[in-house]
């Protein structure tokens, strides 16, 4: 039952049916190249020294900063 009503369907509706499959592949396409877009090369972390007195620290991170109260080497 299921079959005849689909083929009415795209029987009378023709040109809805040609651009939800327009709609479709444009979908298919920009998934596609999302997926390659997004592989990037790895940031690369860096080390900094922070100094509070005697008290040294080593901060790795992307994008480091030194904590509260100490000051870069």
């Amino acid at each position: 039952m299921n079959a005849q009503v689909e083929y009415y369907t795209a029987q009378a509706f023709p040109d809805v049916i040609n651009v939800a499959n327009a709609f479709l592949a444009d979908q298919i396409i920009r998934e596609k190249s999302a997926v390659v877009a997004t592989k990037s090369v790895p940031l690369k972390k860096t080390t900094i020294t922070c100094v509070k007195g005697k008290l040294t620290k080593k901060v790795t991170g992307i994008k480091p900063t030194c904590p509260k109260g100490y000051k870069k080497k």
